[in-house]
């Protein structure tokens, strides 16, 4: 969705982009543009009541054996709590950079990048070139923890700038960017019910999980995974369901799911 359109779905969307010999002048001339929005309320809280809970497109959603809600309510002992994890951020100490220039048809991009494959097919796909025609180059990624597996829209942006000034453009985020731009590790908002008999068997397991989304896509990651198989527990049920909002689309980020879901299950562990 990068200048596709007059819609602006997130805080922080490019809707245009300035090329100057200097970052001064890019800067000031960029301030001076003068850009007319119709505002309207935006959703960006997944607890919101307003907030819809969708089941993912594709992947996991839920998951039983035996029967946990029965089991939960005959167990001697037992917890039942919600975890809230705010959203995070990856922000490596070297923000986002893009270097493009063309060669003819040819597409040269210098970029930080985890998966130059992935990267070099999207943009050969926006530009409607061959792959062959686009060479990334990435000789040191830096920082990553997931925030450069996908091709942000800065990327796009650098080699369209480049190719309508017919020259190399650089275009590099700033640190405020770099928390809208480029990913994060979901909101989550997660219930876990754990039961024990009074021998301190384990009994029922109920951990119901809600991730943050964009409109615009579908993120989804294992949230509810790991409990379905970190302990033995004859009655078990999960499920997992995403909020669309209007943020930017979340992104895999060091144990995507599996670190949100481990610590509501082991918090309401500790808690038993």
């Amino acid at each position: 969705h990068v200048l596709q359109d007059e819609i602006v779905r997130f805080y922080g969307q490019p809707v245009a982009v300035v090329v100057a010999d200097t970052l001064d002048d890019a800067e000031h001339a960029a301030a001076a543009l003068r850009i007319q929005y119709d505002s309207s309320r935006p959703l960006v809280d997944p607890t919101d009541q307003l907030a819809e809970r969708i089941a993912p497109s594709a992947g996991r959603a839920d998951r039983s054996r035996g029967d946990a809600d029965r089991a939960l309510t005959e167990a001697a002992y037992k917890i039942d709590a919600v975890y809230e994890i705010a959203r995070e951020n990856h922000n490596p100490m070297e923000p986002h950079a893009t270097i493009a220039a063309w060669e003819g048809e040819r597409l040269i991009l210098w970029s930080k990048t985890q998966y130059i494959a992935n990267e070099r097919a999207e943009i050969a796909a926006v530009f409607g070139l061959p792959v062959e025609s686009v060479q990334v180059n990435c000789p040191f990624i830096g920082g990553a923890f997931g925030t450069s597996l996908r091709t942000w829209p800065h990327v796009t942006l650098t080699a369209l700038a480049a190719r309508h000034v017919r020259r190399p453009v650089k275009l590099v985020l700033t640190r405020k960017q770099m928390f809208f731009t480029t990913g994060h590790r979901p909101r989550t908002q997660q219930r876990v019910a754990v039961g024990a008999n009074s021998e301190g068997k384990l009994a029922g397991i109920l951990h119901e999980g809600v991730g943050e989304t964009s409109r615009y896509e579908q993120f989804e990651e294992a949230l509810t995974a790991v409990t379905e198989y970190m302990y033995s527990c004859p009655n078990l049920r999960t499920q997992y369901r995403l909020s669309p909002l209007d943020t930017g689309t979340p992104n895999h980020m060091r144990g995507p799911g599996e670190a949100s879901g481990i610590f509501a299950l082991e918090s309401a562990m500790d808690e038993l």
